[in-house]
């Protein structure tokens, strides 16, 4: 009897332990894995910012080519603009050829008269035909406006496509929903963030800023011709006596006018139409075209333009990240 019992404990012992391991082995099939990082779900937040952002890109790059067009569009109507005006060389010709002129001229030349008289009479002659001041910086305003038009009218269409495809996404219950009111307002704080963060201006402020900047580049240009051209002296230049619109391509002309007409050659009325849009010309290039280290009206107006673009792409992913941050 004795003999035997050890061999049933050893039996017992192994029983238990044969069911001890069973058992743990059945627990860890029923137990959960702790689960490891690289397959956590995402963020349902970040997810919707990711696909968001892969959505408005498309539609900011097209918006930059619609600016540059726009741009583009504006500067031509300047060129055009110019090139309507220097049509008129041929009546500003007939006048500075008529006797009106001809006694301004010989008045001049009288001790008792106005040494300035025919010069006086080209620049009044000039701006009666060709422009005035007043025209040219009317034109340069309504340049800038056009292009501040166009691109408000790109935003629009920008911001009817983004919020269209940003509604498609499947976006998160924290995320909620934006009535037109409340995706205007969050896109207008978006905006004003982008502008403080990249010290971009604002649509009205570009436009100011084309207003002086093509102003400015349209006397500039011409200043700078009548220096190369020798009918200003740059002695006259720094003094500021042409630093205004008034005097833009005045100088020119009248240089050309007193040249051609004194030495009364052959068809005189020919020669100087030839002449004055010959020089009308050259401003047309230095104006549109600019030159080394200058800009001109036309790479201005891209410029206010790409400017503007980079704005609103700026604001696009302001709006699109500040989603669900709050």
């Amino acid at each position: 009897m004795t003999s035997r019992r050890p061999k049933s404990i050893l039996l017992l012992a192994a029983a238990l332990t044969t069911a001890f391991f069973a058992g743990l082995t059945a627990w860890n099939r029923m137990a959960p894995f702790p689960k490891d990082s690289s397959t956590t779900r995402p963020d349902p937040v970040e997810t919707w910012r990711q696909e968001a952002l892969n959505r408005i890109r498309p539609h900011y790059a097209n918006a930059f080519v619609e600016a540059r067009a726009a741009a583009d569009a504006c500067a031509n109507e300047f060129d055009q603009w110019l090139a309507s005006r220097a049509s008129q060389s041929g009546a500003l010709a007939r006048d500075l050829l008529s006797w009106d002129a001809k006694w301004n001229l010989m008045t001049s030349k009288l001790p008792w008269g106005d040494p300035n008289a025919f010069r006086k009479y080209a620049e009044w002659r000039f701006r009666a035909r060709i422009f005035s001041a007043a025209d040219l910086t009317a034109h340069a305003q309504l340049t800038s406006r056009e292009l501040a038009t166009s691109l408000k009218a790109i935003e629009d269409k920008l911001l009817v496509a983004v919020r269209a495809d940003l509604d498609s996404i499947p976006a998160p219950a924290c995320l909620g929903s934006k009535d037109d009111a409340a995706f205007a307002q969050a896109y207008d704080n978006a905006l004003k963030a982008a502008i403080t963060n990249s010290q971009l201006a604002t649509l009205e402020e570009l436009s100011n800023m084309a207003d002086g900047a093509l102003i400015q580049i349209l006397i500039t240009a011409v200043v700078e011709r009548a220096v190369a051209e020798g009918l200003v002296s740059a002695g006259i230049l720094s003094a500021g006596a042409l630093g205004s619109a008034e005097s833009f391509g005045l100088a020119l002309v009248v240089g050309i006018v007193i040249d051609q007409v004194i030495t009364w050659i052959n068809n005189p009325e020919a020669q100087l139409s030839a002449a004055i849009q010959k020089e009308m010309e050259k401003i047309r290039s230095a104006v549109m075209d600019g030159d080394t280290g200058r800009h001109g009206l036309k790479q201005q107006l891209l410029i206010t333009a790409d400017r503007w673009a980079a704005l609103h792409a700026k604001a696009l992913v302001t709006y699109v990240l500040a989603a669900g941050s709050h």
